[in-house]
C-alpha cells in the first residue's frame, strides 16, 4: 500500500513587485510581468517559480531577486496563495578593465584576453544591455599549452541587446546586434583586417519541450588577407631553398587556395561591401542539471548556417557560398555518488556551392585533434586525406609534402567534414570526515577522468584537385581512436584540467592496411592537454 499525502491546492491570486532602486533606472513592471513565469489565476508550481527567478536573473540588472510568498499585500487562505518578488538593482553603468577567459560554443575552445568595456544595462527602462569594448586576445589556448603557434586576435567594437522583443504564445523572444574591427593572426601567417556585423535573435520556448531555445543568426563579414602577397612570396622563397620538388611547390602554393580566392575576389572590379553574408538557425536542447560540472540531463545543439540567398544582390552577396550542417549530443548519467559517465557525439559537413570559387571563412571550417577533441593530438593535427607529411617527396606512390608544411597547412586550411565523439567516467574524491572543513572542502574538489576519443576530419580544403572521393561508409570506418586519463580541480566557473591522451589507432589513406601504434610508439607520441572546463 502507497499512501501520497500532497497536501492543499493553491491557486496564486496576486503578485507584487518590490524593486530596491538604489539609485538606478527602474525596470517598467510590464518586463517582469512577462518573465515571471507564475500568474495570477494558476494554480501554484515549483517549476514556474524556479523559471520565473532564472528569467529575471538573466537579465543581469538585479543584484539580488527573491519571490516569496506574503501577506503583506493581500491575505494568504488555505487555498489562495500571494507572492512578492523584491528585486535588489545593482550599479548599472561600470567601467572595467580586466581579463577573461572564455568559450567557443560547440568546439568549447578556451581563449585568454585583457578587455576594457564600458557598460550600461538597462538604458532604455526595459532591460536593455549596452557595452562598448575593445580586447586582444590569445586564442585557443590549448594549441599553446601543445606547444603550437598562438593565433592572437584585436577587438574593438560595441553590442546592445534588447531581453525582451515580443512574447508569442510559449515564447520569449529577444534580440541583439553589434558592430566590430579585427585584426587577427592565423598560425603566425596571414594578417586578417576584418569587420563584422551580427544579428541575432534568440527565442526561448517556455512550454516544457525537450528543445528549449532557437536561435537566428544574420551575419555579415568582410575578411580580408592583407599580407597575402608576402606570404605567397615567403613560400616562394623557402621551396626555392629547400629540397621541394616542383610538383609539390606548386601544391602547397594551391593550398592556399582559401585566401588566394578571397583576395582576388576583393581586387576584382566591381563593388563589394561584403565577403560573407551569412544566415542560420540553431535548436538547443538543454536538460542537464548544471551548466559546468553536470551530473545529469543532456544537451544537444543543431544548427544549419551559410549563404544568406535571401538577400543575394552582388554588392553584399559575399562569396562564401556554402552551407554547413552540425549536430551534437552529450549525455551525462550519475553511476554513483561520486562516479559518473558522460557520452558526447558531433557530426558535421560543409557542402560548397562554387567549387571554383570556393571560400569558406577560416572559423567555420571543421578541424580534429586538441584539448576538446581527439586528445590523442594535437590542435587541428588529424586528417583522413590523400596528402601526407613525408620528407621522401619523390615518392610517386602519393601526395606527400614537407612534415613542417603539412604542420602549417593543418593551422590554416581546415576541412569539409568532421565526426566525433568522447566517453569518460568522472570520479569526484569524497569529502573525508574528521579533516579540517576548509581541507575536506579542497579534497572535495579534486576529481579523475577516465576517456577513450574517437574521430576525424574528413575532406580536407588542403587537398584542392586531388580528393580522395571517399565512400560515404569510410566516413565512419576511417576513425582515429585515442584514450587518457586526465585529473580536475573544481572552480566556479568549471573545473581546470590536465588530460593525457594517448594516440592508439590512426587510418592511413596510402596504405592497404592501418597504422596502429606500438606501445611504444604510443608513449613517443603523448598528448598533455590544459583546459578550463569539461571537454564537453
Amino acid at each position: 500500500t502507497i499512501n501520497f499525502f500532497v497536501g492543499k491546492r493553491q491557486r496564486i491570486t496576486d503578485i507584487h513587485y518590490v524593486d530596491s532602486l538604489r539609485g538606478q533606472n527602474l525596470i517598467i513592471t510590464e518586463l517582469k510581468e512577462k518573465l515571471v513565469d507564475i500568474k495570477v489565476g494558476d494554480w501554484f508550481n515549483y517549476n514556474s517559480l524556479q523559471t520565473s527567478l532564472n528569467n529575471l536573473n538573466s537579465l543581469g540588472t538585479f543584484e539580488f531577486v527573491n519571490i516569496d510568498t506574503s501577506s503583506q499585500f493581500v491575505p494568504i487562505t488555505d487555498t489562495t496563495l500571494s507572492f512578492v518578488v523584491t528585486t535588489k538593482y545593482r550599479k548599472q553603468k561600470e567601467w572595467s578593465l580586466g581579463v577573461f577567459l572564455n568559450n567557443t560554443q560547440i568546439d568549447n575552445y578556451l581563449n585568454f584576453g585583457v578587455e576594457g568595456s564600458l557598460i550600461h544595462r538597462n538604458w532604455g527602462g526595459a532591460g536593455q544591455f549596452g557595452n562598448l569594448y575593445t580586447n586582444l586576445k590569445l586564442k585557443d589556448l590549448s594549441r599553446v599549452f601543445a606547444g603550437l603557434n598562438g593565433e592572437w586576435e584585436g577587438q574593438i567594437g560595441f553590442k546592445m541587446s534588447q531581453p525582451l522583443i515580443w512574447s508569442l504564445e510559449n515564447m520569449l523572444i529577444s534580440g541583439s546586434a553589434g558592430f566590430y574591427y579585427s585584426y587577427s593572426t592565423i598560425n603566425q601567417l596571414f594578417n586578417i583586417s576584418a569587420w563584422y556585423l551580427p544579428l541575432r535573435l534568440p527565442i526561448k520556448l517556455t512550454n516544457g519541450t525537450y528543445l528549449n531555445q532557437i536561435i537566428l543568426d544574420f551575419n555579415f563579414e568582410f575578411q580580408n588577407p592583407v599580407n597575402f602577397l608576402d606570404v605567397v612570396n615567403q613560400i616562394q622563397n623557402n621551396n626555392i631553398d629547400s629540397s621541394f620538388s616542383s610538383e609539390n611547390s606548386v601544391r602547397v602554393l594551391q593550398s592556399y587556395a582559401l585566401y588566394r580566392t578571397l583576395f582576388y575576389y576583393l581586387n576584382d572590379p566591381g563593388i563589394a561591401f561584403t565577403t560573407a553574408n551569412l544566415f542560420g538557425i540553431t535548436l538547443i536542447g538543454d536538460s542537464r542539471n548544471h551548466p559546468f560540472s553536470p551530473t545529469s540531463g543532456d544537451f544537444f545543439y543543431g544548427s544549419v548556417d551559410g549563404w544568406n540567398f535571401f538577400l543575394a544582390h552582388p554588392w553584399i552577396s559575399g562569396i562564401a557560398k556554402y552551407i554547413r550542417i552540425q549536430t551534437a549530443y552529450s549525455y551525462f548519467d550519475k553511476l554513483a555518488d561520486n562516479l559518473l559517465s558522460a557520452f558526447k557525439f558531433k557530426i558535421g559537413a560543409i557542402k560548397v556551392f562554387d567549387t571554383e570559387k570556393a571560400y569558406v571563412p577560416f572559423e567555420r571550417q571543421f578541424y580534429a585533434g586538441g584539448a576538446n577533441s581527439v586528445r590523442g593530438w594535437s590542435s587541428r593535427e588529424l586528417h583522413y586525406s590523400v596528402i601526407e607529411a613525408s620528407a621522401d617527396t619523390n615518392n610517386k606512390n602519393g601526395y606527400f609534402i614537407l612534415p613542417e608544411d603539412y604542420s602549417q597547412l593543418s593551422n590554416i586550411l581546415g576541412n569539409a567534414g568532421v565526426l566525433e565523439g568522447s566517453f569518460e567516467l568522472r570520479y569526484t574524491l569524497p569529502r573525508p570526515r574528521g579533516v579540517d572543513d576548509l581541507i575536506s572542502e579542497q579534497i572535495s574538489r579534486i576529481g579523475f577522468v577516465a576517456f577513450v576519443d574517437f574521430g576525424n576530419a574528413f575532406d580536407w580544403f588542403a587537398e584542392n584537385k586531388v580528393k580522395s572521393n571517399m565512400k560515404w561508409y569510410e566516413y565512419f570506418t576511417k576513425l582515429a581512436y585515442a584514450a587518457g586519463v586526465g585529473i580536475r580541480y573544481d572552480t566556479p566557473i568549471g573545473p581546470i584540467r590536465a588530460d593525457i591522451g594517448f594516440p592508439i589507432y590512426r587510418p592511413n589513406y596510402h596504405l592497404p592496411d592501418y597504422k596502429i601504434w606500438t606501445a611504444k610508439n604510443i608513449f613517443n607520441d603523448v598528448r598533455i592537454h590544459f583546459g578550463i572546463g569539461h571537454a564537453f
